[in-house]
């Protein structure tokens, strides 16, 4: 952030401020702009909650369509790795869409990996959602049986 942008962020209690840091830049944006419209252009914390409220933005950060994201590879997919074509029809989303839009927001708050193999949900992302981790051992340590 720029000193201008952070100013309009001082009145904002400390621990609310660094959530909002990490928040990406177009949501930052929303907000001075709804502080600007609605207010007097101070984000406070009673105009940075009505502002993410109003995107539908929760505690973690994570809009509609991310959490459609993760879920659509927690549930469907068995917590990845799934490819970009396969998680786009899931979700209903363009494929580059997603890649250019949701996923960096996605891996740099440690929900999401990208890999040679797909996107898989990361152990942030089952817990946000209370989902059990999956058993690590997967089928690959059966392949020759136990007996080998």
């Amino acid at each position: 952030m720029t000193d201008e942008q952070e100013d309009a962020f001082r009145p904002i209690e400390k621990a609310f401020y660094k959530e909002m840091k990490k928040l990406g830049k177009t949501e930052r944006a929303l907000i001075r702009d709804f502080a600007e419209v609605r207010g007097d252009g101070t984000v406070d914390d009673a105009t940075a909650r009505a502002a993410l409220e109003m995107l539908n933005v929760d505690e973690y950060g994570l809009d509609e369509m991310d959490s459609r994201i993760l879920k659509a590879i927690i549930e469907n997919f068995d917590g990845g790795p799934v490819g970009l074509n396969s998680l786009s029809v899931a979700v209903g989303e363009d494929a580059s869409t997603l890649e250019e839009v949701y996923e960096p927001y996605l891996i740099k708050t440690g929900y999401l990996q990208r890999t040679a193999r797909g996107r898989t949900a990361t152990r942030r992302a089952f817990e946000r959602f209370g989902y059990a981790l999956p058993d690590e051992s997967g089928p690959q340590s059966t392949l020759f049986g136990d007996d080998v």
